[in-house]
């Protein structure tokens, strides 16, 4: 919706000022339509956007409040989880590291042999920021196909909401994987875990439901298409 409604707003204005062209000599007071410039079709284009977005909400009895049912849910789950495994593991209690499950004392884990105890060689912060950064940069890889960022877009004035989450999140991991230096192990392990799990759902979504809004595919093979196949569309 965005692109087409930029590209409405500018022809508009583009038909305005060649009108004034033709008039010119003519002393005419400009209209609302010439004096559109860039930055005013952005903001005119997203509240064009957000007006027909809540119609289209309306008609189909879609209430936007349901969207914060997932995180009223998710949140509380995640805070829950991760503080039951801070027990789990000792974390919690600062200055004493005395896990609620003791065994986790005798367990080992390659070169680690204590699942209570920081990772004295930062191998596990390591794996958990490389396997986080591998999930995030698959998913901005998707978005970048469904074109909700601004990355190889030519002409771009502004980035957009994704690109800001984009950097936050890589900003996110790196804090992760310093935080995981102070972590047990095994809260380690659980965060690698999680993100591995994550990453791997997001492949195999991708690769048997993708969601498909441009003509691109995130997996597709040379065989699938015909040879005189053309793009529907063409940057």
């Amino acid at each position: 919706m965005p692109p087409v409604l930029k590209l409405k707003l500018a022809a508009a204005a583009q038909a305005e000022q060649l009108k004034e062209a033709v008039l010119k000599g003519a002393r005419t007071m400009k209209s609302e339509t010439q004096k559109l410039t860039a930055d005013k079709i952005i903001v005119l284009a997203a509240k064009e956007k957000q007006k027909r977005q809540r119609k289209i909400f309306k008609e189909n009895g879609c209430q936007t409040w349901k969207f914060m049912l997932l995180p009223a849910i998710q949140i509380p789950l995640w805070m829950s989880m991760s503080y039951l495994f801070r027990l789990l593991t000792g974390w919690s209690q600062f200055g004493s590291r005395q896990p609620l499950d003791p065994t986790l004392t005798t367990e080992g884990f390659f070169h680690v042999q204590d699942l209570a105890l920081t990772d004295p060689y930062m191998i596990t912060p390591v794996i958990l920021g490389l396997t986080a950064l591998t999930n995030a940069e698959w998913n901005f890889k998707t978005a970048d196909l469904m074109k909700l960022t601004t990355r190889g877009v030519r002409n771009s004035l502004r980035p957009g909401a994704f690109d800001v989450v984009i950097t936050l999140t890589r900003v996110s991991v790196v804090f992760m994987m310093v935080l995981a230096t102070q972590a047990p192990v095994a809260m380690v392990l659980y965060w690698t875990s999680s993100n591995a799990y994550s990453l791997i759902q997001n492949m195999v979504l991708d690769k048997f439901m993708p969601i498909r809004y441009t003509p691109y595919k995130r997996f597709i093979s040379n065989s699938s298409v015909a040879k005189n196949a053309i793009p529907l569309i063409k940057y």
